[in-house]
């Protein structure tokens, strides 16, 4: 499994947060993606809270879309994976959800994307999850799961 977030730089300190997800999950892989990033000077800033091992993607595009749209490419081509926002806290327990999904690639957040590319919205145990369907991801969907993650 790959574990992945995505932030503007000026939020790095939420990439100590993000760590707690990779204790609880254990992933194969860590990817991060940074946004407003356009000076490599910018790379002293990020590296106290760069978790090791991570696989780091910078850029200016100014859109989390863009972020997790690279995200997405990141985990489509390797294996399988999840994108957790980098102010979320997942349960305890999530590692035994993760299992019951049997999804290849899904997202957790704290509260929904209001957005015309929801297709669907399904209840799951007492989470709601949302279909979206990202931009120029060959219209595929993708899970997006909302909740209350740090309770557990």
């Amino acid at each position: 499994m790959i574990l992945a977030t995505y932030l503007p730089i000026f939020r790095a300190h939420e990439l100590q947060i993000f760590q707690k997800n990779m204790e609880i999950l254990r992933p194969d892989q860590v990817a991060v993606c940074v946004d407003y990033f356009f000076d490599e000077r910018q790379h002293d800033m990020l590296r106290p809270y760069l978790p090791p091992g991570a696989s780091l993607t910078v850029g200016n595009w100014r859109n989390r879309t863009s972020c997790l749209l690279r995200l997405v490419d990141t985990i489509t081509k390797e294996g399988d994976g999840l994108v957790v926002d980098s102010d979320v806290v997942l349960a305890g327990r999530f590692p035994d959800l993760d299992r019951m999904l049997e999804e290849p690639l899904y997202h957790a957040a704290e509260s929904p994307w209001r957005h015309k590319r929801i297709v669907r919205v399904e209840r799951r145990g007492g989470v709601d999850v949302y279909n979206r369907i990202p931009a120029s991801a060959g219209r595929r969907f993708i899970k997006v799961f909302y909740g209350r993650w740090g309770h557990g």
